[in-house]
């Protein structure tokens, strides 16, 4: 117990830097081997979806480091022209040099609008509500040393209740059952949770959350708060288009056994012979198998 580390507020830049194996490492590692090395190596290019879903992460769960990271640019009309009430040319050239100077990431207003909506959205679904109420802290950082990985691991979970609510904010297209079940299998959000798992509950075991959470329980509820990104959904109350929520808990069996598949694939990733790219899936021709919702529509 005395390589495990719980840290309240760490910059995510430091995590970064850490090189403890990661939970996005470990579903790499269920690819091939060479997915783990490539994110051992350094983090991929994020996607303009992973990038807005970094900015709602922000906005909604930690809204106090919003400016710190991004600017915001309010005016409307071409950012090449002086616009009719003027402003907007001079407005965009200090955005730019603000831009240049902190290396912060520019929103611009539909983006900021947009976040904004999602926020109202997330923080007003009750059981969000129920969750923040309790006693909570926010992207706590877990160092551990795994036994069975025999390897040091890393963890942040989004949120981490006193009631042992361990909790992460996904943005989705599409966050229906059936829609975000697909998506939850395909980004590996059941070995996400075994692991953040793990690094909290070593770090409760070693009594190092007893001053931040004192009545932390044996085991944890896993939950994942689905919002969509797009406003496709109705709100009569406030008469105007939303963005759907909704709380989904991953069963214990299915986080467990996810768990299982990733600490072999690691295992078996640190202990992987050279390969090349060409070696990763097989020589030869491979035959093509379809998922079996292809074949149940």
């Amino acid at each position: 117990m005395t390589d495990t580390q719980y840290i309240k507020e760490l910059p995510f830049a430091d995590y970064l830097r850490n090189e403890a194996i990661s939970s996005t490492q470990v579903r790499a590692a269920m690819t091939s081997p060479l997915h783990f090395l490539a994110k051992r190596k350094g983090p991929s290019e994020s996607t303009e979806a992973m990038q807005f879903g970094t900015m709602v992460h922000t906005m909604v769960i930690e809204p106090h480091k919003f400016d710190d990271e991004y600017i915001v640019f309010l005016h409307e009309g071409d950012k090449r022209k002086k616009s009719e009430n003027g402003g907007c040319i001079e407005a965009w050239k200090a955005a730019k040099a603000e831009l240049a100077e902190t290396g912060k990431l520019l929103v611009d207003k539909e983006q900021y609008d947009r976040l904004l909506c999602i926020r109202e959205s997330v923080l007003r679904h009750p059981i969000v509500q129920k969750m923040l109420a309790q006693k909570h802290i926010i992207e706590p950082t877990f160092v551990w040393h795994d036994g069975l990985m025999k390897a040091k691991c890393k963890a942040r979970p989004d949120i981490l209740t006193e009631s042992g609510i361990m909790a992460d904010l996904k943005t989705t297209r599409d966050a229906s059952p059936r829609g975000f079940g697909r998506s939850a299998a395909t980004f590996g959000y059941d070995v996400q949770a075994d692991h953040h798992g793990k690094g909290a509950l070593i770090a409760a075991n070693a009594g190092l959350l007893k001053e931040d959470l004192p009545n932390f329980p044996t085991t944890l509820s896993n939950v994942i708060i689905a919002v969509e990104s797009e406003a496709n959904v109705w709100n009569e109350e406030e008469g105007r288009m939303d963005h759907a929520v909704v709380v989904y808990e991953m069963a214990p069996e299915d986080v467990a056994s996810a768990g299982i598949a990733g600490l072999l694939a690691v295992r078996e990733a640190l202990d992987a012979p050279d390969m090349t790219p060409a070696e990763v899936y097989g020589e030869g021709i491979q035959r093509l198998q379809l998922p079996e919702w292809r074949h149940n529509k």
